[in-house]
């Protein structure tokens, strides 16, 4: 056991050796060093919001699960929240420190809620994640198109999105939003969207309803529901290579050339050329439209055929 005075807090740690990444030899110790460090560019993404853990390592994707279960014999300082009068305690990400004190409870790849703990059923996000078929370069491409064609949706309707690298294989474009609506009435809305977005492409495209469709981009808003996750902005992937979830400027779209080029290493030498170009994300946050017509996409479901 080592305790460790981070950002103000005392915290014991464990196994500060243990191999997270082991085709890069990167330790526990190595991540936690991540998160100290990064914390300053991450925190204002995560601040009050509910946290949950990204659990496993590199080697292992079957032990990397989301886990709303953070609270084994917490530091005092530590905050929980409930989603629902009968759910499990969540993480309350309010200070640098919690980002150091995940790492010791396990966690790797912090996932976030869209919502805040004083309004635990009205998202302040919309996500849009954006998954292509195989991990080639052409793939990924075809994510960077839809991406592009969905946020000239979204500025249509007066809405401003923001695009982030996963880490792994696609892209996720969050849409800040003023929490006016429940998760419900926000579902449906990115439903609507998905729908004019399939419509533009429905023969590249496909939704989460769908399934895996061969050759086809995945589009899925679900984490918009009621008790979804998100992924973090900053966090790292439990992939080999260490990849990070990177928010990037749409031009930076252009010449990004897979969505884990940036690591845990390169991740710093590239804010301090650019700084965090989600910094003022929370300041663009705008009203849903409110008389938008609805429609599912689900109804516009891609055949095999087509693609």
């Amino acid at each position: 056991m080592t305790r460790l005075e981070i950002y103000g807090r005392t915290i014991e740690v464990t196994e500060l050796s243990r191999v997270i990444y082991p085709g890069e030899d990167v330790m526990k110790g190595d991540v936690l060093h991540y998160y100290v460090r990064i914390a300053p560019t991450m925190m204002p993404h995560v601040r009050n919001r509910m946290v949950a853990t990204g659990w496993g390592v590199a080697a292992s994707p079957s032990r990397h699960r989301k886990s709303d279960d953070a609270g084994r014999a917490l530091a005092p300082w530590i905050r929980v929240s409930h989603v629902g009068e009968s759910g499990p305690p969540a993480l309350v990400a309010d200070e640098p420190a919690s980002l150091a004190y995940l790492v010791q409870l396990g966690c790797v790849t912090p996932y976030m809620r869209l919502t805040r703990p004083e309004a635990p059923r009205m998202p302040d996000r919309v996500v849009f994640d954006l998954s292509p078929p195989d991990r080639s370069r052409a793939a990924y491409q075809a994510a960077c198109s839809a991406a592009r064609r969905l946020r000239e949706i979204l500025e249509d309707l007066d809405l401003v999105p923001f695009v982030m690298a996963t880490g792994s294989r696609g892209l996720h474009v969050h849409v800040p939003i003023r929490p006016e609506f429940d998760a419900d009435e926000v579902n449906t809305f990115a439903d609507t969207v998905v729908a004019r977005l399939m419509r533009r492409d429905r023969h590249h495209l496909a939704t989460a309803a769908c399934g895996h469709v061969q050759s086809a981009v995945t589009v899925d808003h679900r984490g918009s529901a009621h008790g979804h996750l998100t992924l973090a902005p900053y966090a790292l992937r439990c992939l080999p290579g260490t990849p990070v979830a990177t928010p990037l400027t749409w031009e930076e779209l252009e010449t990004t050339l897979s969505p884990g080029e940036h690591t845990m290493t390169s991740t710093f030498a590239r804010l301090a050329r650019q700084g965090d170009p989600w910094r003022a994300v929370d300041h663009h946050a705008r009203s849903l439209p409110r008389n938008i017509p609805r429609s599912r996409s689900s109804d516009l479901r891609p055949t095999l055929s087509a693609l």
